[in-house]
């Protein structure tokens, strides 16, 4: 689930530096990392955060990595072993990491943003 640009128009209306930089910062994040690991990721977030998305089943090592990873980021990040960030840069390098922990920032902000909003009902 994404923060839809209709969403973002609705709430912030003539905020247009705002909506600029948002849609930027998913932009530059979406073009860093596997659409098809962000798609699974991104689907894990909602589903933690309490809007199920029906994350597909991990299919590799990676995925299931990735999944840890991404569990831990969102419940508590602070706990975070060397272990899951050890078999994340097995899988994507220390650069790979750095883009997916960049992605992960945006994505669960927007889904937080999105679902802030909705229990609001300041946009549908």
């Amino acid at each position: 689930m994404t923060l839809t640009a209709e969403r973002v128009a609705a709430v912030l209306g003539d905020k247009e530096r705002v909506i600029a930089s948002l849609d930027n910062a998913q932009e530059l994040a979406r073009s860093s990392v596997d659409p098809a690991l962000l798609t699974l990721c991104e689907a894990r977030i909602s589903e933690l955060l309490g809007d199920p998305a029906s994350p597909r089943a991990p299919r590799s090592a990676r995925d299931k990595a990735a999944l840890a990873f991404t569990e831990q980021w969102v419940i508590d990040v602070a706990s975070m072993t060397d272990g899951m960030v050890g078999d994340l840069v097995d899988h994507l390098g220390e650069d790979g990491l750095m883009d997916f922990v960049h992605v992960l920032l945006v994505v669960e902000q927007r889904i937080r943003l999105d679902l802030a909003w909705k229990r609001l009902g300041v946009a549908r």
